[in-house]
């Protein structure tokens, strides 16, 4: 039994390297047997390796959008520059008629003429100008309408990476609810059967000795201190401290975070102890509402159907979190764009 207790351990260890993109088997109900919850965790061992399989293909897809977003980001800086240097020619075209004319615009340019055959003269010479030009104000309306199409890519291509990050993030939470639910049945099972050798070894004891009497004992929990609360200035200013690391799915340290991973490691430095996944630290938070939430609160997404991404809130409608691999850790607003469209509610520790 202990064995199998230490393959959940390992289950769990795999998971926060990185698991999880198909739903979970259905695992055992209280007062299941000991085959039962042993044959589960077997379920939940093949199910964690298929997991780890799918999520380096999933974390292979999120590379490859990163790579997409960079060729754009490229590709845009370029028909930009493009832009800007055709910008510069236009306007030293129109500066040349000024020059000529010693004129402030065309207009005036050819309202300067001093007869018929210079007026006319003036129009041809305004004429070339602009058809000389034509084809660069052409490829400008092009380039600007490509531009454009450029960026509403980019920004469905970020959509798309923050969705996929949200359902890394989503299931992670669920295989470590099923590795708690089963840890805690075989746990149960454990102390059943200590307290039925108990009994047994007692009945022995008893009918050997009949004259030894036994006093009834209850079980109690070692006494607990609360931790200190955490201080949202404290908070917040561990939260700014740790914003230079990378985002890394699975991560819970400087060299690299995911979202619950940062809000954790940074909750632990300022003296409070939460649990690690986002739809836990929900679960155990103390509900506050939008106009109740202090900087140093946690602030819950989902994005996906369950809680899926979490930060902390530094108020103004602003919150920090490690976001996705491309943003990593940035402060980002709750009240346009992108988040605002799938805040979840607040929590307090």
């Amino acid at each position: 039994m202990k064995k199998r207790l230490l393959t959940v351990s390992l289950a769990a260890t795999m998971m926060f390297s990185g698991a999880a993109m198909t739903a979970m088997p259905v695992f055992a109900t209280p007062g299941a047997s000991k085959t039962e919850v042993t044959q589960k965790i077997k379920e939940l061992e093949a199910a964690v390796a298929t997991n780890e399989a799918e999520t380096k293909s999933a974390l292979a897809e999120m590379d490859a959008s990163n790579e997409l977003l960079d060729k754009l980001d490229e590709e845009m800086k370029e028909i930009e520059a493009l832009i800007e240097k055709r910008e510069d020619k236009l306007d030293e075209s129109v500066r040349s008629v000024q020059v000529i004319g010693q004129a402030d615009s065309i207009v005036d340019f050819l309202f300067q003429a001093e007869s018929i055959t210079d007026l006319v003269g003036r129009v041809d010479t305004v004429y070339l100008l602009i058809s000389a030009n034509q084809e660069t104000i052409n490829k400008q309306k092009a380039d600007q309408e490509k531009l454009a199409a450029k960026e509403e890519e980019a920004k469905k291509e970020n959509e798309r990476l923050m969705q996929l990050t949200a359902r890394l993030e989503a299931n992670k939470n669920e295989l470590q609810e099923k590795l708690d639910e089963t840890t805690q049945l075989l746990a149960s099972i454990e102390d059943e059967e200590a307290r039925e050798a108990a009994r047994s070894q007692l009945a022995t004891v008893t009918e050997n000795s009949p004259q030894v009497t036994t006093a009834s004992a209850s079980y109690s929990a070692p006494a607990t201190s609360a931790a200190p609360s955490a201080n949202g200035g404290s908070v917040v200013s561990n939260a700014y401290a740790n914003s230079s690391s990378p985002y890394v799915y699975g991560g819970s340290t400087p060299s690299g975070f995911d979202c619950s991973g940062f809000t954790s490691y940074v909750y632990a430095q300022s003296g409070k102890s939460i649990p690690r996944t986002a739809g836990a630290q929900m679960a155990s938070s103390q509900r506050v509402s939008y106009g109740e939430a202090q900087p140093g609160d946690l602030i819950f997404f989902n994005q996906s159907g369950s809680i899926d991404h979490v930060g902390i809130y530094l108020g103004g409608g602003q919150f920090i979190g490690a976001q996705n691999e491309r943003i990593g850790i940035s402060v980002e607003s709750i009240t346009s764009g992108y988040w605002s469209n799938y805040v979840a509610g607040f929590g307090r520790y």
